[in-house]
């Protein structure tokens, strides 16, 4: 382990007061001690979240209280950075748990290869009612450790086989502020622009098996409560992607392109009438899909032949199929 290293973990607090002093418990059940904890609070709460934290903090030194105003989480995570002094930087979710080991087996990683920037960890997916049984299976998985090329790890997070989310990263301070890596100012999918970024950066991501983070949903949680018209937030994400990777990797630029009008159509077509989908396609001005130049899925390359030939014939599978999501969908699941 890299002994004396300080990591600082940053976590946006916006209306989590029913939940943040389990996440801090955990956090400061750490078997590695050396952390500062930086909460980024907006003030826009409207429930008991400060009161919480302030209650936390007067018996803990480590813990940094910042209060503003936030467009978004990455907004609040922004501010936190600037404020963070730790070798290590680290996002955690006001609403979320991690092992007692999730520190000490992260830094770990780092240590068995100094020359890696970003160490990457296992997650579970969980209900509230669920958290007892995630702590167990996370402390009875295997804990192996791989150096993933920065290429197939940028097709493994477009094909969600790995986490977008900033909780599941480790990174090095130094990294962050030499590749200017920060969020955007918008809050739909900051944090996925934020993950792409670095791993183009990187030519390895260090990836950790070991279950460590525990991603718990709430009937708040964003992925309960997406708009049928969710894509329209998203544009900014795209668009942003796009700009980005068509001067680091153009390549990949051109397929997560052609791979992001496969999910709005596949998305639309699932959630909305055949009417209101030929509309958003439209106002997307999107008349054909394209298969991807590199490691695409068949099922999907399907999926886009069939919208080309008829895109009433794609709408009718895609509800037909809904059953079938794991392998007609881009969004893949884990």
């Amino acid at each position: 382990m890299i002994q004396g290293d300080l990591i600082s973990i940053i976590i946006p607090a916006y209306n989590v007061g029913k939940y943040i002093a389990a996440c801090l418990y955990s956090l400061y059940a750490q078997t590695y001690q050396n952390f500062e904890i930086i909460v980024a609070y907006d003030e826009k709460s409207t429930d008991n979240t400060l009161e919480v934290l302030r209650s936390y903090a007067a018996k803990k030194e480590n813990l940094i209280i910042d209060v503003g105003i936030d467009k978004g989480s990455g907004d609040a995570r922004n501010r936190g950075f600037r404020l963070a002094k730790g070798d290590f930087i680290l996002f955690v979710d006001g609403d979320d748990e991690v092992t007692t080991d999730y520190l000490s087996t992260m830094l770990s990683v780092f240590e068995q290869h100094p020359e890696l920037n970003v160490v990457l960890c296992n997650y579970l997916r969980l209900n509230e009612d669920e958290v007892q049984e995630g702590f167990e299976k996370a402390n009875a998985s295997a804990n192996a450790v791989t150096l993933i090329p920065r290429d197939e790890m940028l097709y493994k997070k477009l094909w969600h086989e790995l986490s977008s989310a900033p909780w599941s990263y480790l990174i090095r301070r130094e990294y962050l502020v030499k590749n200017n890596i920060v969020f955007p100012p918008y809050s739909h999918a900051d944090d996925a622009l934020f993950t792409y970024k670095l791993t183009v950066n990187s030519e390895h991501i260090g990836y950790c098996s070991k279950i460590l983070y525990l991603f718990i949903q709430h009937d708040t949680s964003i992925t309960h409560v997406l708009p049928d018209y969710w894509w329209r937030k998203y544009e900014p994400f795209a668009r942003d992607m796009v700009a980005y990777f068509s001067e680091k990797d153009a390549a990949f630029a051109v397929d997560f392109e052609r791979n992001v009008y496969r999910i709005l159509a596949y998305m639309s077509a699932r959630r909305l009438s055949y009417k209101d989908f030929l509309a958003e396609m439209n106002h997307f001005g999107v008349k054909k899909l394209s298969n991807m130049v590199h490691n695409d899925r068949f099922f999907v390359q399907c999926s886009a032949w069939c919208f080309n030939i008829s895109k009433r014939l794609y709408w009718c599978m895609v509800r037909v199929m809904n059953s079938m999501i794991n392998k007609f969908s881009p969004l893949t699941q884990r």
